[in-house]
């Protein structure tokens, strides 16, 4: 894999830093990147939302998915360090979050106006029960000051028990959503304190969904695509305070598919982040983001129009 370009243009960065150096006014943003199973580019999508926003705010950009985890080779870090774990440990041994991190977070890009930090996440997805414990529900609060705006990349899985939880309110095509919305956030929430005990692979998914103060719910286009969108959205809605929908590999059509199968008159508009083949592979040969390797192109143009989107809900403009 060659060098990352950013990085050729900086020299040598530093991969030992702490994003904390620097004070930041507004601290505490924090974005979970989540959506149904099978929907492609949700990390790339991470890394290119990260890219965008940190050329202007200090962006932490975490890798917590714990089934597939993969922004490491996305950034062409070179090494496959269990950041998460460490950071994990730390909460487990009850010891200061701001002493530690600089151990296992990386900077990817630093600029005038703004950074870059990466934690990774597994090295090995088989190392997820590393994750549970005591003090792992608290991570996202405790990371939250060490950047503007903090973004998590989640693995697409939930736990078990909100599928009973689902079943038992009737599902997500109840008549009454509403109501469905209601019993399935309240069932997670009243298991907030256990996450990370309870011995569940996806409960830090769960956490992050619910700590995030925006969830952007990536779906796939197509048919099959936009039906696993919708109860991802459904999902979201239920769990998280605020979410942002998303369709990659999109057109025009889709986007208003989309919209029409949720069936909600107050969505936020659907972003659509188009399908360019050739410009994916290339950032990922380069180990950057696709905004770096073609800042022009259509699909860099809807991660800027989904990162504008990103800082309406923070209140930030661009």
């Amino acid at each position: 894999m060659r060098s990352n370009p950013e990085r050729r243009k900086h020299g040598n960065v530093s991969k030992h830093t702490n994003p904390a150096e620097r004070p930041h006014p507004d601290p505490g943003f924090l974005v979970a990147i989540w959506g149904s199973a099978g929907a492609p580019g949700r990390s790339t999508l991470a890394r290119d939302l990260a890219w965008v926003l940190s050329e202007r705010h200090a962006v932490l950009l975490v890798d917590a998915d714990t089934r597939n985890p993969s922004l490491a080779q996305l950034v062409d870090l070179g090494e496959e360090p269990a950041g998460l774990i460490g950071v994990a440990r730390a909460l487990h041994a009850g010891d200061a979050l701001e002493t530690q991190l600089p151990r296992y977070v990386r900077e990817l890009r630093t600029g005038p106006r703004g950074t870059l930090h990466f934690l990774p996440g597994l090295n090995r997805a088989g190392r997820w029960h590393e994750l549970i414990g005591p003090g792992i529900g608290d991570l996202w609060d405790k990371l939250r000051p060490f950047a503007q705006v903090t973004i998590v990349d989640c693995a697409a899985e939930l736990p078990t028990f909100l599928d009973e939880a689902s079943a038992q309110a009737g599902g997500f095509l109840t008549l009454n959503q509403h109501d469905w919305r209601n019993q399935l956030g309240q069932r997670a929430r009243s298991s907030a304190g256990c996450i990370g005990a309870s011995g569940e692979r996806d409960s830090l998914t769960l956490s992050a969904l619910l700590s995030a103060d925006l969830v952007v719910v990536a779906c796939r286009a197509g048919p099959v695509g936009l039906r696993r969108g919708v109860e991802a959205w459904w999902r979201a809605r239920a769990l998280a305070r605020a979410a942002l929908p998303v369709v990659t590999r999109a057109g025009l059509e889709d986007r208003v598919t989309f919209a029409s199968l949720l069936g909600e008159s107050e969505i936020p508009a659907v972003i659509g982040v188009g399908d360019d083949e050739a410009r994916y592979a290339r950032a990922e040969r380069a180990g950057t983001s696709v905004v770096a390797v073609a800042p022009r192109s259509r699909v860099s143009r809807d991660v800027r129009r989904l990162a504008r989107a990103v800082l309406d809900y923070r209140g930030v403009g661009r």
